[in-house]
């Protein structure tokens, strides 16, 4: 499929684990397992996901929410011999997801307001 006709709907909400990343010069897409695609705002950071990797001893999950316009990411994992859970940038997030890091996103189409 062509990056042009990705369906990108500002209603719908995504949910589900990432298959990987596709980068190209102008966009990047986060692809879910069931074949869905998202453009994210961000360009991976190998370098950040270079330190994320070296500053634990085992990295266990990414996980990326909040609302399509405004994603969070958090890494799960072993650091030195307990259990972390960081704030990461999104694109070392994105990096990470294309180094092979299991992956949950859980994005909303838009902030709730009450």
């Amino acid at each position: 499929m062509a990056l042009a006709s990705i369906p990108i709907s500002p209603t719908a909400s995504f949910a589900g684990c990432a298959r990987g990343i596709e980068t190209t010069a102008s966009v990047t897409v986060l692809v879910l397992h069931d074949g869905r695609r998202l453009a994210v705002h961000a360009r991976p950071d190998p370098a950040g996901a270079r330190r994320c990797h070296d500053a634990m001893r085992h990295l266990s999950s990414v996980r990326i929410e909040g609302t399509v316009d405004r994603p969070s990411a958090r890494v799960r994992g072993i650091g030195n011999r307990l259990p972390v859970d960081l704030a990461v940038p999104l694109a070392t997030a994105l990096a990470l997801v294309d180094a092979g890091v299991p992956a949950v996103v859980s994005l909303l189409p838009e902030a709730v307001t009450a």
